[in-house]
């Protein structure tokens, strides 16, 4: 077979229903987001990537293995803008498509902007600019927003137009992709944090396409106006660029691959000072999280969060939570100590009622307690279990309000209340007692131990005028 025919065979298996999927028009780089894609059961799915990665392609691949798995599905593809249809959409389309033979090929029918597939199904094409509301349907089967990052009022289209498309079809999807959008206060930053805390966020940088040799991605750095511009963290490394001036930890960034670590358990470890903190919330989140000082490291340890909010926040929940958590982590250990920023009646409720001893957190001014996490963010003085991923999407996309007076709010992150409750953990934190006794590790049945007695106090003063210098 020469190249051509084995792909046209290839696409004859395809719709035949022998090919599982359309794997074999991938590269690397598209492979990457298809094994995410598989992997993932919550219902939406996104894909930030760099430009020109070939993420239209995959989508596109996606409508034609949903049209054909699913006789008679209806579907929904959108875009930033109209004009991305003729543009963009169409042609990559055709290329996908261009080496399939013409009768198994859906048709696109230019006049209704739809693909029509031979069992029935069909997907629509819509220029959200012009008809947000031409994404509504009856229980769609898939909906795809290309560069959704450029969407506006994304979350309203997602509530108002989308969800009620799929409360009938339990296995739906929305599949959302997109560079990164140059507002960072956009709506597709709060889907992007929600689908990172369910794993269901894949994300490829300039670095992952394939298609691009060293040369080419130094060239187009280079163009952008070099590593530090916002144009090319944007563009090609898919950084959500924020004004350093509001970042609450601008440090973070670049120190998350040391700071996001496990700190393996060692046989000291049952010694060390064990800390909760709580920043308690009612309109926002209450955050509670769970570590330990490592005195001979010198480092906070987070092992654990948890986020609660709404009708979750009441007082026996809470003790329950902690008691849980605690057990689960350190056994019959006890706290050295738990911090909250709470009202005294929180704090004597859950100590009369519930037997949990609570201080409340030293506080000053806020900027205090933040450039103290940040010197220990830089000099690497904390380490984040990976499993906190409410703290660590806290970290990465914490602002200040446009004041700079106090933090700013999320969709998906409340108040920032997780970097509160470690601002706390890391100001009130005992470092000075070492836990580590001084017999610890000796085998004291077989070591002698000789303690020179202290002669130069005032019992031994008083001893001296009494016997003389025989006490010596």
């Amino acid at each position: 077979m020469t190249p051509s025919e084995a792909r046209a065979k290839l696409w004859q298996l395809f719709w035949a229903g022998k090919l599982p999927d359309l794997s074999f028009i991938y590269h690397d780089g598209q492979k990457k987001i298809d094994q995410r894609f598989r992997s993932i059961k919550k219902r939406i799915f996104i894909a930030l990537c760099s430009r020109q990665l070939g993420k239209t392609v995959w989508a596109l691949s996606k409508v034609l293995e949903t049209g054909r798995d699913q006789p008679g599905a209806r579907m929904r593809y959108g875009t930033a803008f109209y004009t991305d249809l003729a543009e963009l959409i169409v042609p990559a389309l055709d290329f996908l498509l261009h080496d399939c033979p013409e009768a198994l090929r859906p048709k696109y029918v230019p006049s209704k902007q739809k693909l029509v597939f031979p069992n029935g199904s069909e997907c629509k094409f819509i220029g959200l600019d012009l008809k947000p509301q031409g994404m509504r349907g009856n229980r769609l089967a898939l909906v795809v927003i290309d560069e959704a990052g450029f969407v506006a009022r994304l979350a309203r289209l997602w509530a108002s137009a989308i969800l009620p498309t799929f409360t009938h079809s339990p296995g739906s999807k929305l599949i959302m992709i997109s560079t990164s959008p140059e507002e960072p206060d956009h709506d597709f930053w709060a889907f992007c944090d929600k689908a990172e805390l369910n794993g269901a966020l894949t994300t490829l940088t300039v670095y992952d396409n394939p298609l691009l040799t060293a040369a080419a991605i130094e060239e187009l750095c280079e163009e952008s106006g070099g590593e530090n511009s916002s144009t090319w963290q944007r563009e090609y490394l898919c950084k959500r660029v924020v004004d350093q001036t509001r970042a609450i930890c601008g440090e973070f960034e670049a120190m998350e691959n040391q700071i996001v670590r496990i700190i393996e358990k060692d046989q000291l470890y049952p010694l060390w000072h064990k800390y909760v903190a709580i920043d308690v919330g009612v309109r926002d989140y209450t955050v509670i999280l769970w570590g330990y000082w490592h005195f001979q490291k010198a480092i906070f340890v987070v092992e654990d969060e948890l986020p609660l909010v709404g009708n979750q926040v009441v007082t026996d929940s809470l003790a329950r939570a902690l008691k849980a958590k605690e057990a689960e982590l350190w056994g019959q250990q006890q706290p050295y100590r738990r911090i909250a920023d709470s009202s005294l009646l929180f704090i004597n409720d859950l100590s009369l009622n519930h037997q949990i001893s609570i201080v409340s957190a030293k506080k000053g001014p806020i900027e205090e307690g933040v450039n103290a996490l940040r010197v220990a963010i830089k000099k690497v003085q904390i380490a984040i279990h990976p499993r906190c991923k409410f703290l660590i999407g806290s970290l990465k996309a914490g602002v200040w309000d446009k004041q700079r007076k106090c933090f700013a709010r999320s969709k998906t992150y409340g108040h920032f209340d997780a970097v509160a409750a470690l601002t706390y953990a890391i100001t009130n934190v005992d470092r000075t007692v070492n836990p580590v006794p001084f017999e610890h590790g000796v085998d004291l049945g077989n070591t002698l131990v000789i303690r020179r007695p202290n002669s130069q106090g005032d019992t031994a003063s008083t001893l001296r005028s009494i016997f003389g210098k025989k006490f010596e």
